[in-house]
């Protein structure tokens, strides 16, 4: 059997993160007809801030994961949006949602080939939307109907190793001839490898190697220390500048890491968050966003080979 992860693997959001969702959301909310002021100031930080509580209030005897509705009840539970308007943020947020998904052509096509060649494949998130409506993303990028299994639903998450044991039950297959291909290292790779399945990192080259021109990389830690000596030796970039809010500590090691305050100095095409956790590079972003850098020059890197 061969399991997909989704986001990031078979589709991507064209705004990038998926706290950008939520941003995009917020410019918008002039679209919908809401009783509630201030949301276009301020609703993507309540949105993120309603996920937390969610999780907090709902992930607890054996469940592992929420979902949309879950959110937004919370939101409502907070005095945030009436009741009678739940559904009418839940179908913005998933027309938003399908409006920025495209899909990943080099494994779509490779779920396509598996397909014909009678293999049993199926697809894989840790996610709070349902099924039913990745489906219809499956519909808009072209990829084929095949079985979803997302955490929302199973209330089991790849990440604690219980999603791979649930589909094993559930479609009677053993670890040894199951493959697994997904962006995160930690729960497509690491979780599964350690139950046997053999876990293949996708890494998506064609979007690191169309990056061209003068660039800032944005974070020293492993993963930023990778990415700055991979752009080193391509002759098609040139690092203007390596920043990180951790400078000083930086460049006492010797790295020419520079404070982030001093990005704005800098004359670049592109400015690349290697971080490995989204939602630091989401607070990253809104902090770049705040000093005047251009949306369409920030890029986003969270794993590496």
């Amino acid at each position: 059997m061969f399991s997909y992860d989704i986001f990031d693997t078979l589709i991507k959001r064209k705004c990038g993160l998926p706290q950008n969702i939520f941003f995009t959301m917020q410019n918008e909310i002039g679209s919908i007809s809401t009783s509630v002021k201030g949301l276009e100031l301020r609703f993507c930080d309540l949105r993120v801030e309603a996920d937390r509580i969610a999780r907090r209030d709902v992930c607890k005897d054996g469940v592992e994961d929420i979902t949309i509705s879950d959110i937004y009840c919370a939101m409502n539970h907070m005095g945030w949006i009436p009741s009678e308007e739940i559904d009418k943020f839940i179908y913005f947020e998933k027309r938003i949602e399908i409006e920025n998904a495209i899909p990943i052509a080099e494994n779509v096509d490779i779920v396509k080939k598996k397909l014909s060649d009678g293999e049993k494949v199926i697809a894989i998130s840790d996610m709070y939307l349902d099924s039913c409506f990745i489906s219809s993303l499956f519909e808009k990028c072209d990829i084929p109907s095949i079985k979803i299994y997302v955490s929302s639903e199973t209330k089991k998450c790849k990440w604690t190793g219980n999603m791979y044991r649930f589909i094993r039950d559930k479609e009677g297959v053993d670890y040894t001839e199951w493959s697994h291909l997904g962006d995160n290292s930690f729960s497509d790779v690491d979780i599964p490898s350690k139950l046997g399945i053999e876990a293949v990192h996708y890494i998506n080259m064609q979007e690191i190697n169309a990056i061209k021109g003068r660039i800032v990389i944005y974070g020293a830690g492993k993963l930023g220390t990778q990415i700055y000596s991979y752009f080193v030796s391509d002759s098609k970039c040139q690092i203007v500048g390596w920043s990180d809010k951790m400078f000083e500590e930086y460049r006492r090691k010797g790295l020419p890491v520079i404070s982030p305050t001093q990005i704005n100095k800098l004359r670049f095409d592109y400015l690349i968050i290697a971080i490995v956790d989204q939602n630091v590079c989401f607070e990253i972003e809104k902090y770049l966003l705040s000093m005047g850098i251009c949306s369409d020059k920030i890029r986003f890197i969270n794993s590496f080979i």
